[in-house]
């Protein structure tokens, strides 16, 4: 990220990687509101698993509605994938998310913090990466074919978090 000024606008969920989740936003001419309620409000997720599509959905504060972002292991740089295990329970069941905004416009970043996943998101979400990665890939136009079709039932991250498979309050450190 670093020295690029220009972002399309997204945002992705890029997944497990050394016991620790990364979700990154892209979004343009942010105001402070924006910026703090990342920063600092009650943040909450949810999980929605369906066929090869994993969704992370998310939201901050009051002046971002639900968001979500789609996952598949498959896409993931072969060097950056990593499977989940089990959970290393004897020291926190819990797994940390990193979230970090970016102004999509200028390529600053604004915030970057570490956020705690409850257990059972942790698990769900652990879980839902690992049987992605044990399927068989279907192909990029298959899984954009399913990714599209959520979408159309789906309309809205909102229609999407009725049907979650868990949720959760992030939790500051």
């Amino acid at each position: 990220m670093a020295g690029r000024t220009r972002w399309p606008q997204h945002i992705e969920y890029s997944g497990f990687r050394r016991d620790s989740h990364m979700l990154r936003m892209f979004l343009p001419s942010l105001i402070p509101l924006e910026i703090r309620d990342v920063a600092e409000a009650a943040a909450e997720f949810g999980l929605f698993v369906e066929g090869d599509v994993i969704l992370f959905l998310c939201r901050f504060g009051s002046s971002f509605p639900w968001s979500d972002a789609s996952y598949a292991w498959h896409l993931v740089n072969p060097r950056d994938r990593e499977v989940p295990g089990p959970h290393p329970l004897p020291l926190d069941p819990r797994n940390p998310l990193t979230v970090v905004l970016v102004e999509a416009d200028t390529g600053i970043v604004w915030v970057a913090h570490e956020l705690w996943l409850s257990a059972e998101f942790t698990r769900e979400i652990r879980q839902a990466i690992a049987m992605q990665a044990g399927r068989p890939w279907p192909g990029d136009a298959a899984y954009d074919r399913q990714l599209q079709g959520l979408y159309r039932r789906y309309p809205s991250p909102v229609d999407l978090l009725a049907r979650a498979k868990a949720r959760t309050v992030g939790a500051a450190r």
